[in-house]
């Protein structure tokens, strides 16, 4: 090697040690924020399904038993701490046998009130405006769909011998209940029970993910994440740059549902037709509430959205193609959305600021309240209540 080549080549031995070096010690400053955040209580540990899910033949993802840890889905900061039973239920330890009446909450994430800390959620919320004098369970499952929510309640739930099931709808139900691959589903077919088929069972496990992901770094890194929303900012979770078929939460508000709304719509019903109709065999009072979507109660947002998508929407759809189901399925119906626009609550003060869909402390309070307030008009709340006759042609 010539003497000019030697010196180039140590030039760039040099330059590239040195790069080493920087980048070392920025990992070293980086690691030692991070215990440091950690000791102090900031590291957000246990986000991500690996520490509360395992894998179910039966729904595809289940809660872990005795699972516990941190929740910090948000970009913000907040972490809360999630506990799961050992029943596998996002709720404190219960017994099988009962010696109260009873409360069961089901439905997805919006039901399992994460956002919140513990003595904040429904179940405990529901229970101390009660006195006591009622056990209220949660059995929620976040990121499930009503059929998921269904093969829980009649395989799970049932065996704690609820007298009265509250499911919390979202309206990403209409999309979530007509994916395949990972879970169980149901399909429309005349011939079946209810005009419904379950399929997809058992359910193949997925494999894990493998290998370095620069992405999870980021997102466990305290350091990291405080460093990207600095720069990038916090928002809400909603989106309008994408295709309104594509869109989980905004199309059913479609004011013209094409054939696939109407698949939708109707696996929907039948689903909740379902849920009623076995709360009937097990006389269980069944009451379905449906939950909040900001833009459609946040007049800015829904400036928003009409401006993304056209005028092309009715944000009361949902709640009048529930009541007039509910109407004729035999299950009560609760509209959370109604109530607020009833009430004329803020929707901004029942959510938290980055999600669209889960509730706050606030809103809890509110979806506490409001259920309460609908079982003692319906006067399943109290002593000796005789079970609700079913109306003609149910």
């Amino acid at each position: 090697m010539s003497a000019p080549q030697t010196s180039r080549w140590r030039r760039s031995r040099r330059v590239l040690v040195r790069g080493a070096l920087l980048i070392g010690a920025v990992m070293a400053v980086v690691l030692a924020i991070d215990i440091g955040a950690f000791a102090a209580g900031l590291r957000r540990v246990g986000y991500g399904s690996e520490r509360f899910y395992s894998y179910s033949p039966a729904l595809g993802l289940d809660h872990r038993p005795h699972a516990r840890g941190a929740w910090y889905a948000y970009k913000d900061g907040t972490r809360t701490h999630v506990s799961i039973n050992s029943h596998g239920f996002p709720d404190i330890d219960r017994t099988i046998a009962k010696n109260r009446p009873r409360i069961a909450l089901l439905g997805d994430g919006t039901a399992a009130f994460w956002e919140v800390e513990r003595e904040q959620r429904a179940q405990h919320v529901m229970e101390r405006m009660l006195n006591g004098e009622v056990e209220v369970l949660n059995f929620a499952l976040r990121g499930a769909g009503t059929d998921q929510e269904f093969i829980r309640y009649t395989t799970q739930v049932v065996q704690f011998s609820p007298d009265i099931a509250v499911l919390l709808i979202c309206v990403n139900n209409f999309a979530i209940n007509v994916m395949t691959g990972f879970k169980p589903y149901f399909v429309l077919d005349s011939s079946a029970p209810g005009g419904i088929r379950l399929e997809g069972v058992p359910v193949r496990a997925r494999e894990a993910g493998r290998g370095f992901s620069a992405r999870r770094l980021l997102e466990h890194s305290f350091t990291l994440r405080t460093l990207k929303y600095s720069l990038l900012g916090v928002e809400t979770h909603f989106r309008d740059d994408g295709p309104l078929d594509e869109h989980f939460e905004l199309r059913p508000f479609k004011q013209a549902y094409d054939a696939e709304d109407d698949r939708r719509l109707e696996l929907f019903e039948r689903l909740l037709a379902a849920f009623a109709s076995y709360s009937r065999e097990k006389r269980i009072r069944l009451l379905v509430v449906e939950g909040l979507y900001r833009p459609a109660l946040d007049e800015a947002m829904r400036r928003r959205v009409v401006s993304a998508y056209g005028d092309r929407f009715d944000f009361d759809k949902v709640s009048k193609l529930l009541a007039q189901h509910g109407a004729t399925a035999g299950y009560e119906f609760l509209s959370l959305p109604r109530l607020v626009r009833e009430r004329a609550l803020d929707v901004r003060r029942l959510m938290h600021a980055e999600d669209t869909t889960h509730l706050n402390a606030e809103g809890v309070r509110v979806f506490a309240s409001a259920v309460i307030e609908k079982l003692r008009d319906l006067g399943w709340l109290e002593n000796g209540a005789e079970w609700p006759p079913v109306a003609e042609g149910q």
